[in-house]
Protein backbone atom coordinates (compact mmCIF):
# COMPACT_ATOMS: atom_id res chain seq x y z
CA UNK A 1 0.00 0.00 0.00
CA UNK A 2 1.38 3.50 -0.56
CA UNK A 3 0.20 6.13 1.61
CA UNK A 4 0.94 9.90 1.22
CA UNK A 5 0.44 12.69 3.64
CA UNK A 6 0.40 16.24 2.92
CA UNK A 7 -0.53 16.27 -0.66
CA UNK A 8 -3.60 18.06 -1.63
CA UNK A 9 -5.30 19.91 -4.36
CA UNK A 10 -7.70 22.23 -3.30
CA UNK A 11 -11.25 22.47 -5.35
CA UNK A 12 -13.48 25.31 -3.57
CA UNK A 13 -14.18 23.67 -0.19
CA UNK A 14 -12.79 20.36 -1.28
CA UNK A 15 -9.57 19.08 -0.41
CA UNK A 16 -9.17 16.77 -3.08
CA UNK A 17 -6.03 14.01 -1.14
CA UNK A 18 -7.59 14.36 2.06
CA UNK A 19 -10.82 13.71 1.22
CA UNK A 20 -10.34 11.02 -1.27
CA UNK A 21 -8.08 9.18 1.67
CA UNK A 22 -10.97 9.24 4.19
CA UNK A 23 -13.58 8.48 1.85
CA UNK A 24 -11.40 5.40 1.05
CA UNK A 25 -11.10 4.07 4.46
CA UNK A 26 -14.69 4.24 5.17
CA UNK A 27 -15.91 0.56 5.51
CA UNK A 28 -19.11 -1.04 5.77
CA UNK A 29 -19.10 -4.73 6.94
CA UNK A 30 -22.17 -6.35 5.40
CA UNK A 31 -23.48 -9.18 8.07
CA UNK A 32 -25.54 -11.89 7.33
CA UNK A 33 -27.12 -14.08 10.86
CA UNK A 34 -30.04 -15.53 12.01
CA UNK A 35 -30.02 -12.87 15.38
CA UNK A 36 -30.25 -9.89 13.21
CA UNK A 37 -32.11 -7.80 15.94
CA UNK A 38 -29.93 -8.88 18.62
CA UNK A 39 -26.24 -7.83 16.97
CA UNK A 40 -27.98 -4.56 16.40
CA UNK A 41 -28.88 -4.39 19.95
CA UNK A 42 -25.35 -4.98 21.00
CA UNK A 43 -23.80 -2.78 18.44
CA UNK A 44 -25.88 0.33 18.83
CA UNK A 45 -25.12 1.97 21.51
CA UNK A 46 -21.55 2.39 20.05
CA UNK A 47 -20.35 4.67 17.37
CA UNK A 48 -22.26 2.35 14.59
CA UNK A 49 -24.67 3.16 12.12
CA UNK A 50 -26.62 -0.06 11.67
CA UNK A 51 -29.17 -0.70 8.85
CA UNK A 52 -30.83 -3.09 7.73
CA UNK A 53 -31.52 -4.56 3.89
CA UNK A 54 -33.44 -7.92 3.98
CA UNK A 55 -34.03 -8.91 7.55
CA UNK A 56 -31.37 -11.41 8.22
CA UNK A 57 -28.49 -8.58 6.61
CA UNK A 58 -26.90 -5.96 8.41
CA UNK A 59 -24.98 -2.99 7.23
CA UNK A 60 -22.69 -1.85 10.03
CA UNK A 61 -20.64 1.35 9.65
CA UNK A 62 -18.02 2.26 12.43
CA UNK A 63 -16.75 -1.49 13.30
CA UNK A 64 -14.30 -3.62 11.34
CA UNK A 65 -15.24 -7.52 10.73
CA UNK A 66 -12.58 -7.65 13.84
CA UNK A 67 -14.69 -5.70 16.20
CA UNK A 68 -18.41 -7.44 15.47
CA UNK A 69 -16.75 -11.34 14.93
CA UNK A 70 -16.04 -11.73 18.67
CA UNK A 71 -18.59 -9.49 20.03
CA UNK A 72 -21.44 -11.64 18.26
CA UNK A 73 -19.76 -14.49 19.34
CA UNK A 74 -19.56 -14.00 23.14
CA UNK A 75 -23.27 -13.24 23.02
CA UNK A 76 -23.46 -16.31 20.86
CA UNK A 77 -24.79 -15.10 17.89
CA UNK A 78 -24.36 -17.18 14.92
CA UNK A 79 -22.82 -15.39 12.00
CA UNK A 80 -23.30 -16.53 8.24
CA UNK A 81 -21.63 -13.96 6.76
CA UNK A 82 -19.02 -11.10 7.66
CA UNK A 83 -17.66 -9.13 5.16
CA UNK A 84 -15.81 -5.61 4.85
CA UNK A 85 -17.22 -3.80 1.56
CA UNK A 86 -14.45 -0.70 0.86
CA UNK A 87 -15.99 2.21 -1.21
CA UNK A 88 -13.43 1.97 -4.69
CA UNK A 89 -11.38 4.61 -5.54
CA UNK A 90 -13.49 5.37 -8.56
CA UNK A 91 -16.82 5.39 -6.78
CA UNK A 92 -15.60 7.43 -4.33
CA UNK A 93 -13.72 9.95 -6.99
CA UNK A 94 -17.08 9.87 -8.63
CA UNK A 95 -19.24 11.00 -5.71
CA UNK A 96 -16.37 13.91 -5.01
CA UNK A 97 -16.92 15.26 -8.30
CA UNK A 98 -20.70 14.93 -9.18
CA UNK A 99 -21.47 18.61 -8.71
CA UNK A 100 -18.46 20.01 -10.88
CA UNK A 101 -19.72 18.41 -14.72
CA UNK A 102 -18.35 20.44 -17.48
CA UNK A 103 -20.83 19.93 -19.90
CA UNK A 104 -24.57 18.70 -19.34
CA UNK A 105 -27.09 17.45 -21.70
CA UNK A 106 -30.13 18.98 -22.52
CA UNK A 107 -33.47 17.33 -22.30
CA UNK A 108 -34.85 16.34 -25.74
CA UNK A 109 -37.61 18.66 -25.35
CA UNK A 110 -34.84 21.62 -24.79
CA UNK A 111 -32.22 21.05 -28.17
CA UNK A 112 -32.44 23.12 -30.94
CA UNK A 113 -33.68 21.85 -34.45
CA UNK A 114 -30.83 21.86 -36.94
Amino acid sequence: MIEVEGLTKRYGDKIAVDELTDASRSTTVRVRTPGAGRLRQLLAGDDAAVSSQPPDVLEVRGFTSEDIGPRAAAAGVVLFELVPQQVSLEETFMELTRDAVQFHARPSSERIAA
